[in-house]
C-alpha cells in the first residue's frame, strides 16, 4: 500500500483531497501489499528548474520529476514497517499550462502527474514503445479510478 506525504513549498489552493483520491486509485490498481511511503513536494518553476538541471542536465522548468530510492532492492521493507520509496516533485504553475492544453482542471493534471511520477518510482519507463504502452495503460487505469 502506498501512503503519500505532502509537502508544499508554494502557495496553492489545491489542499490535500486531490492527493488522497489519486493515492487511493493508485492503491486499487497497483495492489501493492507492503507499506510504502512516497513524498510529494509542490515547488515553483525556479525550484523544479534547479532540480531538472542538476539531475537531468536540462536547464528548464518541467511539470514533474520523480526520484526513486528503491535502487536494486525493490520492494524490500523491514518486516511490518514502512519504507520511503522516493519523491515526486510537481510544479503546479507549469502543470497549469498542461491542464489548459488538455482541457481539464489543474487538480486533474496534478493527479495525472502524481500517477506518472509514482510509476517511474516503481520502475516503469517510457523510453521504448513497449514500455510506454505498458506504463501509460497503468497510468490511465489509475486516472480512471480517481473519484
Amino acid at each position: 500500500m502506498i501512503k503519500s506525504e505532502l509537502n508544499s513549498k508554494v502557495r496553492t489552493t489545491l489542499g490535500r483531497a486531490w492527493l488522497t483520491s489519486a493515492e487511493q486509485a493508485a492503491n486499487k490498481v497497483l495492489k501493492i501489499k507492503k507499506k510504502y511511503i512516497v513524498s510529494v513536494v509542490l515547488v515553483g518553476p525556479k525550484g523544479i528548474q534547479t532540480l531538472n538541471k542538476k539531475f537531468s542536465g536540462k536547464n528548464k522548468p518541467t511539470d514533474v520529476l520523480s526520484f526513486s530510492s528503491l535502487g536494486k532492492d525493490k520492494f524490500i521493507a523491514p518486516k511490518g514497517g514502512e519504507v520511503n520509496i522516493g519523491e515526486i516533485v510537481i510544479c503546479p504553475q507549469i502543470a497549469k499550462a498542461g491542464a489548459k492544453a488538455s482541457g481539464h482542471s489543474l487538480k486533474r493534471e496534478i493527479q495525472i502527474l502524481y500517477a506518472h511520477g509514482l510509476l517511474h518510482i516503481l520502475g516503469y519507463g517510457h523510453g521504448r514503445a513497449a514500455d510506454a504502452k505498458k506504463m501509460f495503460k497503468i497510468q490511465e487505469d489509475i486516472i480512471r479510478k480517481i473519484k
